[in-house]
């Protein structure tokens, strides 16, 4: 008697992990082999980005959520982090959150506040027309060519300089940074020693009187340069040409 029992227990256990099993697979079909998605991605990703992202994430069908974030990380480094979760239809909603971008590079591309270099048409334009710009000469250190020197450059500028000039990086590594207020007065630097904010406001103070003397005029052909390449020096000259930009 005690024998049948043993056998039958047997009968029953492996029955039940054969059924378990069956379970588990269809479970894990249903949460990986979905037919319909849910997607939201962050307003600032424009149009275009967003319709290549939702055909992605559809053609990756039966990738596990943690696989399919890295993979569009990859193809999409704008993005900054993802949450997928079932809905009680069986549809997969996925939300995209964007990192947003911080500088304007060369009127093409964007810099994101992770350091990610992507084009500028994966925002929005109303997130983008007002970015701070920052101009790079050097004809091989422009677009997917752009340097890792150049990028931590980019990446570290401070913000208070950024809302407050236009950035021009040469070749050589001297930059410019152009007053937005008065275009036609700009401080010339290099990339490896920026102008602290106590020297910025020495060139601010120069900037005001000469506005006040009349020896600058908002909008001249003129062009004032404060050099601060030099120690905590100021060489002042005048450039007769145009606004300076290496």
């Amino acid at each position: 008697m005690e024998r049948r029992l043993t056998r039958s227990y047997m009968t029953y256990g492996v029955i039940g992990s054969l059924l378990l099993g069956c379970f588990f697979y269809f479970v894990t079909c249903c949460i990986y082999q979905v037919s319909q998605y849910k997607i939201y991605i962050d307003p600032i990703v424009s149009q275009v980005s967003s319709d290549s992202i939702a055909t992605y994430i559809k053609e990756m069908n039966g990738t596990e959520p943690e696989v399919l974030f890295k993979n569009l990380q990859k193809t999409f480094p704008f993005i900054k982090s993802m949450r997928a979760r079932y809905l009680a239809d069986g549809k997969l909603k996925v939300s995209l959150k964007s990192f947003v971008p911080r500088l304007k590079v060369n009127k093409e591309f964007a810099l994101t506040e992770n350091g990610e270099l992507v084009a500028l048409n994966s925002f929005v334009s109303s997130c983008t027309e007002r970015l701070p710009s920052l101009t790079v000469c050097a004809d091989d250190q422009v677009g997917p060519l752009l340097s890792d020197d150049v990028l931590a450059f980019a990446h570290e500028l401070p913000a208070d300089l950024i809302a407050q000039c236009n950035i021009t990086l040469t070749e050589k590594n001297d930059v410019s940074l152009q007053d937005h207020a008065t275009s036609n007065f700009v401080i010339r630097c290099c990339s490896k020693k920026l102008p602290s904010h106590a020297l910025r406001e020495q060139c601010k103070k120069i900037k005001n009187e000469f506005l006040d003397t009349g020896l600058l005029c908002d909008g001249d052909s003129d062009c004032w340069i404060a050099d601060v390449r030099f120690g905590d020096q100021i060489v002042l000259y005048r450039q007769r040409e145009g606004v300076w930009c290496g």
